[in-house]
């Protein structure tokens, strides 16, 4: 680097305060470097500003600050400006030179003092590079993270249901819509033999790899293995009944209990509908009650709560049984919906959600579960949710 071609300011003279603000940093890691606010010709430096650049003391008096920033003196020129206009400012975007060519990243703190009557600009100059590099490797780590995360989401997504009929007479649909985070909602609809689905709807308590994590391993669990009686919770033995939803729950909470290896709980609806005879049983261990929209009548919350699976061991669970008619629909959904939250704070609600169901009624299964959760987006009014949002819906053919 070359000193500076232009005339700086005559003579500055420099003063006992300069020199007393300057052996004040002698032993700091910042750098001070005191310049003219015309010319910006640096008039004093303290020792560290030595340290860190690598030049003496009589060199960087011979430089300008622009001078230490070659690759940025317009920026650093208006950020100078703006100092001398406002008294202080503020930068880590400017990198200084170093007697070895290197660019250092630094963070500097400026503001305008008037020393002897002149307006000196007083910089403190910080070496970010350890920070930067900190920063880089942060943000790699993130990336790779979130490659993970991606991976883990569509392998999650992948176990939901392709299908949208498993059995003639009746039919079904989902939408998944996702917050930013790696959830534990899951759902799954399947054929257990010849007149019966189950379907269910799980919601695991946080977020994260640990939430999604339970929520597949109940998922297996869960699955029914055709030709492997006991294989699965799911599955029927030697042309027996399904396994009831009651019992389903009970298991699950023997196995499932909460504790400082598994920290963590989840609510559960499990339904078994025998098709041809119309009825539904259902048992839900602490989740949203379903909603029943039979024809020609308003939407009906289906209550039956009982307790979430993990809290408490050896709790009972109840089984509920309902007649549905032909064209009768049943739609389930995690809490992420109906806490669905405004920009005022206010949630979306179960009424909300019943009144959304009725306006739907005359779609088709699909298009009303778009609705619905096009209804809780435009309540949300572009507030990001806290929690997935999950949709499950059932209906029997007319």
């Amino acid at each position: 680097m070359t000193r500076a071609s232009h005339r700086r300011d005559p003579s500055p003279r420099v003063t006992e305060m300069e020199t007393a603000l300057l052996q004040m940093f002698d032993r700091s890691r910042d750098a001070v470097i005191i310049a003219t606010t015309q010319s910006l010709g640096i008039v004093n430096v303290s020792a560290s500003a030595s340290t860190l650049l690598g030049f003496s003391r009589e060199e960087l008096l011979g430089f300008t600050m622009a001078e230490l920033h070659p690759d940025e003196g317009p920026q650093l020129r208006a950020f100078a400006a703006e100092v001398t206009r406002q008294g202080s400012g503020w930068t880590d975007e400017l990198r200084c030179v170093t007697r070895s060519g290197d660019r250092l990243p630094v963070e500097i703190s400026a503001s305008v003092a008037p020393f002897d009557g002149s307006p000196r600009l007083i910089a403190l100059v910080r070496d970010i590079s350890k920070r930067r590099q900190d920063e880089d490797a942060m943000r790699r780590a993130f990336d790779r993270l979130r490659h993970d995360l991606d991976a883990a989401f569509r392998m999650q997504k992948s176990l939901l249901p392709a299908v949208s009929s498993l059995m003639p007479g009746v039919r079904f649909a989902w939408e998944l819509y996702p917050c930013r985070t790696l959830g534990g909602d899951l759902l799954n609809v399947v054929r257990v033999d010849d007149r019966h689905l189950a379907f269910y709807i799980l919601d695991v308590s946080g977020h994260g790899v640990g939430a999604a994590m339970m929520s597949v391993a109940v998922h297996r669990l869960l699955l029914p293995i055709p030709g492997l009686p006991g294989g699965s919770l799911g599955s029927a033995a030697n042309g027996a009944d399904p396994i009831g939803p009651a019992v389903i729950c009970r298991e699950l909470n023997a196995r499932f209990q909460l504790d400082t290896r598994m920290p963590q709980y989840f609510t559960l609806l499990y339904g078994l509908l025998d098709v041809p005879g119309r009825t539904l049983r259902f048992t839900s261990a602490g989740h949203c009650p379903p909603i029943l929209a039979r024809p020609g009548r308003e939407p009906e919350e289906l209550r039956a709560p009982d307790l979430p699976i993990g809290l408490v061991p050896g709790a009972s669970y109840g089984e509920t049984t309902v007649h549905l008619e032909p064209g009768a629909r049943l739609y389930l959904y995690s809490d992420g919906l109906t806490e669905a939250a405004n920009t005022t704070g206010g949630q979306f609600g179960c009424e909300r959600l019943r009144k959304a169901i009725a306006r739907g009624r005359r779609e088709s299964l699909p298009s009303s579960l778009r609705s619905l959760l096009g209804a809780m987006r435009d309540w949300s009014d572009g507030t990001e949710l806290a929690d997935d949002v999950t949709l499950l819906g059932i209906e029997l053919e007319r």
